[in-house]
């Protein structure tokens, strides 16, 4: 039997050693490139706008759009190519030979006086499709910011139906021991099974709604839903300010991107058009070569060649382009009015949700618990009744949904117009 060496095991020891720690690092770091997660305890509203703005496939089909363009306004930017031309004749007859050959280089010079046109006019295509990803962008951030604040809604206002159903559930105790004593009356008795079957009935709604909002958001972040409901959504707060109503619709309407992208697709047309007409003189050719005969003549020649216009065979291209833009034009018209008429409707929904959550949050009031622990020691002391401690119960339920629904509200409606206006216009405290 071959026994190995001792020092072929020390090195191979060695060996391991190295390679079998780089290769589990090698390992996990591959694993986390593969698996997209949210790590964080806490997701903000604006750390989910970035997440799906770097994830979404829909930012993909985006940025594919706008290398498009970017490709035909490269191609529209070459300059033609010149020609090269060789023809060689061998004519015989009564017993003599003739011979000659020419050589030369012709180049479209009037297509460059129209090449400014054409690149103008890839220009604004590419402005258009430009303009046209920024407003999907803030349609998509819209959407995800009210995903986010639908579920932080939703999410709070079900663990407070969840948070009240012991307190209704001893209350059912304490009536089945005061029933058998007979000391509550059928209609208390009623009462309390109406509001617990109720209170179930809207936790299981509030956990179908639930489910629908947290599938949503955890598809536009593109993560697990297991993985979203182990993160807290958490909402920043908007310093108010005051809104100048005629200038942000005076700026929006110069400035935002659907409107820029209308007009700079009816640009493009125009400098379309300028050269449609006259693109028969593209064919016009210049050049010059040389000539070599064999009766001993040669020498420099000159060509040009032109095609005949009897015929405007793109017409039909120019009398399109003129009907788009006749809609281009109806179209700006059309969305500028709505641009204006939802520019007003944000300001003004804006402003009244704003003094609504201002009347909800008077000063010097007592706390959501304060208000639920003083009804509990009412109906300890027996200076409640069974129903109207059940009533302090629905009313805390309804107060605590209220809250939140105000709270969510406040943000979407500035959302909202920062949507329709296409700017950031309030600061945000986390």
């Amino acid at each position: 039997m071959y026994v190995f060496p001792g020092g072929y095991f020390a090195m191979n020891l060695r060996r391991h050693i190295v390679i079998y720690p780089l290769l589990c690092i090698t390992l996990f770091t591959f694993a986390r490139a593969q698996t997209p997660r949210i790590t964080a305890s806490t997701l903000h509203i604006d750390e989910a706008v970035e997440i799906v703005l770097t994830r979404s496939a829909e930012r993909s089909i985006l940025d594919a759009h706008l290398a498009r363009q970017q490709a035909i306004r490269l191609t529209a930017g070459i300059l033609p190519n010149p020609s090269i031309g060789y023809t060689h004749e061998e004519l015989s007859g009564t017993g003599s030979r003739y011979a000659e050959w020419s050589a030369t280089v012709d180049y479209p010079l009037l297509s460059l006086l129209f090449r400014g046109s054409r690149t103008e006019a890839a220009d604004m295509n590419v402005r258009a499709a430009v303009a046209q990803n920024a407003r999907a962008i803030a349609d998509l951030m819209y959407e995800v910011r009210e995903q986010y604040l639908d579920t932080w809604k939703l999410r709070n206002v079900h663990q407070t139906l969840v948070d009240i159903q012991p307190r209704i559930r001893s209350l059912e105790e304490v009536v089945s021991a005061r029933q058998e004593e007979g000391d509550i009356s059928s209609y208390e008795r009623h009462r309390l099974h109406t509001e617990l079957t109720t209170l179930q009935w809207r936790v299981t709604t509030m956990e179908r709604d639930l489910h629908t909002a947290e599938a949503r958001l955890a598809a536009l972040l593109s993560i697990p839903l297991d993985s979203l409901r182990q993160i807290q959504l958490h909402l920043p707060v908007l310093e108010k300010i005051d809104l100048d109503l005629p200038m942000l619709v005076d700026i929006t309407i110069k400035n935002r991107s659907d409107l820029v992208a209308l007009r700079a697709q009816r640009a493009a047309l125009e400098h379309e058009n300028r050269w449609l007409g006259k693109s028969w003189l593209e064919d016009f050719r210049i050049g010059g070569g040389y000539k070599h005969q064999s009766d001993t003549y040669s020498g420099p020649v000159l060509t040009l060649s032109t095609p005949i216009p009897l015929f405007e065979r793109k017409q039909g291209l120019r009398a399109e382009n003129e009907a788009v833009q006749s809609m281009l034009d109806a179209n700006t018209r059309i969305l500028e009015r709505k641009v204006v008429a939802e520019i007003h409707n944000a300001v003004s929904a804006y402003e009244q949700i704003i003094g609504q959550a201002a009347a909800f949050y008077p000063p010097n009031q007592l706390g959501e618990s304060d208000l639920l622990a003083t009804a509990s020691e009412a109906y300890r002391e027996g200076e409640f009744s069974l129903v109207e401690y059940l009533d302090a119960l629905t009313a805390h339920t309804d107060g605590r949904e209220l809250n939140h629904t105000v709270r969510a509200a406040v943000l979407t409606a500035a959302f909202r117009l920062e949507l329709a206006v296409e700017r950031n216009l309030f600061s945000k405290q986390q």
